[in-house]
């Protein structure tokens, strides 16, 4: 509801009925869909909005997040304690293979909005101190620290200038941008597939990538500093 307010604040425009689904905000031909839980239910919206609508999709990564305990027998809330687990950008290009085919249209925009929030838990959990697999209530945005939008067609070459190394394998890709598992593997796969990197190895093993020939470093996307809200 937050982020829905930052880039629409006139709520005449929110929840608004369009090609067969509710829009979180759509506003004349440009339509803004705030996706918390990631990019899976995007393609079949991408295909009913493209045709006739600009899409901006929100995607927030938290880059730094307190958990604060509620306790349900007399609803008091613990102290905030800083959560060791931290998102980055690489998380938003795993989750661009579910709409991999709508990135070459100019109609699409990507918005990385990176925050610092606060979430709450309820201390409900099946282990001894009741914090494992615990009810999580909300998670409320704090502080905004900055957008960056990926658009138009969007080019995920450019999530390779935020990486360290020029070649890379698999592992030092996972150690790098700290992804694991389907988020690892989807993430090579879309940069394979859009002709972002190539399999410089030779057919060796392991694969050794790099990025792909006339693939020059380009500019980051221009960085807005947003308010603290």
């Amino acid at each position: 509801m937050i982020l829905k307010k930052y880039f629409e604040p006139d709520a005449r425009f929110h929840e608004v009925p369009y090609g067969g689904y509710i829009c979180d905000v759509k506003r004349d031909d440009l339509i803004t869909e705030v996706q918390t839980t990631g990019l899976r239910t995007m393609s079949r919206k991408l295909a009913a909005f493209l045709p006739e609508c600009r899409v901006r999709i929100v995607f927030p990564i938290i880059t730094e997040k307190r958990i604060f305990w509620v306790d349900p027998a007399d609803g008091t809330v613990s102290e905030g304690k800083k959560s060791p687990k931290k998102e980055n950008g690489f998380k938003l290009l795993s989750e661009m293979l579910y709409i991999s085919d709508y990135l070459s249209d100019e109609n699409l925009t990507v918005t990385a909005v990176y925050i610092r929030a606060d979430e709450y838990r309820m201390l409900n959990g099946w282990s001894r101190d009741r914090k494992k697999g615990a009810e999580k209530l909300s998670t409320v945005p704090t502080e905004l620290l900055e957008i960056k939008d990926y658009s138009p067609g969007v080019d995920v070459s450019l999530f390779l200038d935020r990486l360290p190394l020029d070649r890379f394998t698999r592992t030092e890709f996972s150690k790098a941008t700290g992804l694991r598992g389907r988020a690892l593997w989807s993430a090579l796969k879309i940069l394979i597939e859009r002709g972002a990197i190539i399999d410089a190895g030779e057919g060796k093993r392991p694969v050794v990538y790099t990025r792909a020939a006339g693939e020059e470093k380009k500019p980051l996307p221009d960085i807005k500093i947003a308010p603290n809200t």
